[in-house]
This record gives C-alpha cells, structure tokens and sequence, in this order.
C-alpha cells in the first residue's frame, strides 16, 4: 500500500509502508524531511459488535461492553497497520492517558 503525503514546503513525498530497513534508511538519508511528517496514530482498546436497534437505542448513559477485557493490551495503529501495543497510563497531571507500548508487532517493517 502507497501512502502520498505533501510536506510544508509542497514537494510530494510518496512513502512505502512495506520498505525494507535498509530502504527506509536510504530514503531518509535522501530526504531527511520525512521525520518532520506527521504521523496520526490509533489507539485501539477493543471492538463491539451492535445491531442497529441496539445502535438507536443508545443515550447519553448507555454502556457499551466491549470484547475485550480491561487487563488486555490497547492495540496502537498507524492507518489500518497495526505497529504495536500496550497498556493504558495516566499522562499527567491533567487527567489524560497515554498508552506504554510492551510490545511491537514483528511484522511492521
């Protein structure tokens, strides 16, 4: 899969999310602005499956039970591609979470 992405200075800058390790450290060394770029990532922390009666029925104190368990690790994605996972932290003293990657997946090069 070819991701486009434009830069800020407006050259594109076409980035193959299956490089090998040497070919990303070749096009880094070619084009060093790809570490500038960024990047949005998804932290997943699990999935339901609703029907669409359920779905109407939702309000404003509905709970929606999830498939996974509070103990399982939150999934971290960049696009579709899962890259790693990891467990929910408190960030700061702000109240926001963060996520503590334990694992990387073994098929992200």
């Amino acid at each position: 899969m070819d991701q486009e992405t434009q830069s800020s200075a407006g050259d594109d800058i076409a980035v193959d999310s299956v490089m090998a390790s040497s070919d990303i450290q070749s096009e880094l060394s070619r084009n060093p602005r790809i570490l500038s770029l960024p990047v949005k990532i998804i932290v997943s922390v699990g999935s339901a499956h609703l029907t669409v009666k359920e779905m109407i029925a939702l309000s404003s104190d509905s709970t929606v039970t999830l498939e996974s368990k509070i103990q399982d690790p939150a999934e971290i994605y960049v696009g579709e591609q899962l890259i790693a996972r990891g467990e929910l932290v408190e960030a700061d003293e702000n109240d926001q979470i963060g996520v503590r990657i334990t694992e990387f997946n073994e098929h992200r090069d």
